[in-house]
């Protein structure tokens, strides 16, 4: 009794190893041999940083303990999503730790990636891409998701070191033509929507419970909009969605027709003054949008068309917001600034619609992805004008429709390097 004490004794005051693998009974022990000072075994620590599961970048907050991290929660001092945490951010420890994840460097050979030694990547690496290719800039890319911090500065860096500027982003669900829109009507690409503020919210199609901009710092703001004085949801989409599901009044519309649906509201809502301020080519358009016009063209009757006006005049400060379904089509532009317009006639501008004033730091502002970026790549792809190409955060092979045919333009490259933790379409 007394030697195994003994023996129990010596083993507690070993440190913790840092990592364990397991593979047919094989173990490997690296020891935790220079922990930070404040590192105490057994205790875990909080770390802050930012979550990458989606383009939202939500405040989160990490524990850590003998160099491993255990569990992620919000940052309650994050303005986004004021320590809430989605199932997507909660998920991101088992994408970290997922056993199918790929842990070593693999290089094509006859047609198969095959593993490869670190040595052997870094030293292709720089032969390929390194000052000795003596590569021209124009035929080197980088293709990314949204990307922003010291890590778009770090890629703008790398792409000026070789004097290249190509710099694709991508997104599978974007809001740049909503950023353009805002833009050019506002001068901020992206405004504080003030939830909590409205009386009224009149969406068109925007799903902000569901996967629009930022779910959960929208779903955290509707709390508030929902809490008494009761503020009233109303949804105009072509399908329910999970924000539509929650509206007091939900309206299907044709596919395509909401910028005329919100040219008829402006209609309406400026029969009695209201805009005198706006161009005389805007207030041209408005009038010819008339009550039986626009029932016809959107599928809608005329008197809900009325009853959506009247809501909108009886419940003020509202928010009118245009989501995927207006931003998505030829017309896209033209449709998301009428849904806009109906913030301007409303007076909406300032008190539920904030600006959110300069970025401190502007090269490290979000680079956004979206589809005009991606058809870009497929067109140099398909010119061969890229020789070697980086990609990183972004699955294009699967987000690229069919016609563009990426998968077959992508052999015109010679040399792509994927940075990814699974092996995708593009991988």
């Amino acid at each position: 009794m007394v030697g195994w004490s003994a023996a129990g004794t010596a083993l507690a005051a070993c440190d913790v190893p840092s990592t364990v693998t397991l593979e047919e009974g094989k173990e490997t022990v690296v020891s935790y041999l220079s922990p930070e000072e404040y590192n105490i075994p057994g205790i875990g620590v909080w770390y802050a940083s930012a979550c990458t599961q989606c383009a939202s970048a939500c405040g989160i907050q990490g524990r850590v303990r003998e160099g491993r991290a255990l569990k992620l929660e919000g940052n309650p001092e994050s303005p986004i999503n004021r320590g809430k945490l989605c199932q997507m951010g909660q998920a991101g420890i088992q994408g970290h730790y997922n056993p199918d994840r790929l842990t070593q460097p693999m290089l094509r050979k006859d047609g198969k990636l095959t593993v490869i030694s670190w040595d052997e990547a870094y030293k292709l690496l720089e032969q390929k891409a390194g000052p000795a290719a003596n590569l021209a800039g124009e035929r080197f890319a980088w293709v990314t998701g949204t990307v922003s911090g010291h890590q778009a500065v770090l890629i703008d860096a790398h792409l000026g070191s070789v004097g290249s500027t190509n710099h694709y982003t991508q997104e599978l669900i974007s809001s740049a033509v909503g950023q353009a829109v805002n833009r050019d009507m506002l001068g901020d690409a992206m405004p504080r929507l003030a939830l909590d503020k409205a009386k009224l919210i009149l969406s068109f199609g925007a799903d902000f419970l569901g996967t629009w901009v930022s779910p959960l710092h929208f779903s955290t703001e509707y709390a508030k909009f929902r809490s008494a004085p009761r503020g009233v949801l109303v949804q105009v989409e072509p399908k329910m969605t999970l924000t539509g599901a929650n509206a007091d009044l939900w309206i299907a519309v044709r596919p395509g027709t909401e910028g005329v649906l919100a040219l008829g509201l402006a209609n309406i809502l400026t029969q009695n003054g209201g805009a005198d301020a706006l161009p005389e080519a805007t207030r041209t358009v408005i009038s010819s949008h008339d009550l039986a016009k626009v029932s016809e063209l959107t599928g809608i009757d005329g008197a809900r068309i009325e009853r959506i006006a009247a809501l909108l005049k009886q419940h003020s400060p509202s928010l009118v917001l245009a989501g995927a379904p207006v931003e998505g089509h030829a017309h896209g532009y033209q449709s998301t600034a009428a849904v806009q317009l109906l913030n301007v006639i409303l007076g909406n501008i300032g008190q539920t619609i904030l600006p959110n004033g300069p970025f401190p730091f502007p090269q490290m502002a979000a680079r956004t992805g979206n589809t005009r970026n991606l058809i870009a790549f497929a067109e140099a792809a398909k010119n061969k004008t890229l020789d070697v190409v980086f990609f990183h955060g972004a699955n294009p092979v699967y987000s690229a429709p069919a016609y563009l045919k990426l998968g077959e333009h992508l052999q015109n490259i010679s040399f792509k390097v994927a940075f990814s933790m699974f092996p995708d379409e593009t991988t």
